[in-house]
């Protein structure tokens, strides 16, 4: 009877030590982030083209006609932030929310690396206004001990559209 009880505590003091994947608690950006743009799409099309050759972003694919454009597979590494016990983002700058790994330090985040995909869609909706969509998805945690869910925050998809909105004339 001892070794059975011995063998039940040490199996329970191995439980508690293992790791586990702290969830993400807060809200984050589901789909695509939309801007109306009081310009035509010509206009629009032409920032977004100069954005990306300015940046020298990877793309998959580009379709005038449709005006989407999907970028090719993206490193977002060190743009990466976990929760603290409130739910709330360590680094609210981050593009990617990160589940952690309740055994490990919080910093070790910073040695996650991430990819994602990202698309755009450019859509006129009269003479005068297009609308913009960007939306940040397929991301993979990469590095960690046990397999981690990554979100967007929103940051990167706002970022891309401010330096749209900015670059057009």
């Amino acid at each position: 009877m001892y070794k059975y009880l011995l063998s039940f505590c040490i199996l329970l003091v191995l439980q508690s030590c293992a790791p586990s994947i702290v969830p993400l608690r807060g809200k984050y950006q589901q789909g695509s982030i939309k801007s109306k743009i009081e310009k035509p799409f010509e206009q629009v099309w032409e920032s977004v083209i100069d954005l990306i050759a300015e940046t020298g972003v990877s793309v998959k694919m580009i379709d005038r006609s449709s005006g989407l454009i999907i970028a090719d597979v993206a490193s977002f590494a060190g743009l990466l932030s976990y929760e603290d016990t409130k739910g709330n983002l360590t680094n609210p700058a981050a593009y990617i929310a990160v589940e952690r790994i309740s055994s490990e330090f919080p910093s070790s985040v910073a040695r996650y690396q991430a990819s994602a995909i990202w698309n755009m869609r450019v859509k006129a909706i009269g003479d005068n206004t297009t609308i913009l969509s960007v939306n940040l998805h397929s991301i993979r945690i990469e590095k960690a001990v046990l397999p981690l869910n990554g979100q967007s925050t929103g940051n990167f998809e706002k970022m891309l559209i401010d330096e749209i909105v900015d670059g057009v004339e």
